[in-house]
């Protein structure tokens, strides 16, 4: 019987913990919208990655495109990473360093508040960048990415 009873709690203790929320309620998941300034409607993410690791300057009609980032630390720039780019942030911030540090490239431009990010899309030709889902922008530059 006291075998039994100490099975029965080892299987309380592994299933109750799965059950309780997390600890750090700061990590809920928020979702990302991607905009850009161009004729495209539809990305892949292995052009989105091509583009965030500033290997892919053009889009498709010729224009150039100006890439632009929330700072490295927000939480919208760690969304953004894992759930577009299928990247942890210090994986791409690693990808930037090493382009500065050989002079091979430069990092996408780091604008200082979501508010900012909305107003250089909309105002700069062939610009993409990303927004917290939650904030409005009009349907002409939202991008689609496409797995």
């Amino acid at each position: 019987m006291k075998r039994l009873l100490y099975q029965f709690n080892i299987i309380i203790l592994f299933t109750i913990p799965s059950q309780l929320p997390a600890e750090n309620s700061t990590n809920i998941e928020q979702k990302i919208v991607l905009i850009a300034n161009t004729t495209v409607d539809s990305i892949s993410t292995r052009e989105l990655k091509l583009i965030y690791s500033t290997k892919l300057k053009k889009w498709p009609n010729g224009k150039a495109i100006q890439v632009f980032n929330l700072a490295p630390k927000s939480e919208t720039f760690r969304q953004f990473c894992l759930q577009n780019l299928r990247l942890q942030p210090y994986q791409l911030e690693r990808i930037w360093k090493r382009m500065m540090f050989t002079g091979t490239g430069t990092p996408p431009t780091t604008v200082g508040s979501i508010d900012e990010m909305k107003n250089k899309i909309i105002n700069t030709p062939g610009a993409i960048g990303y927004l917290p889902y939650n904030i409005e922008i009009l349907p002409q530059y939202k991008l689609e990415v496409i797995n």
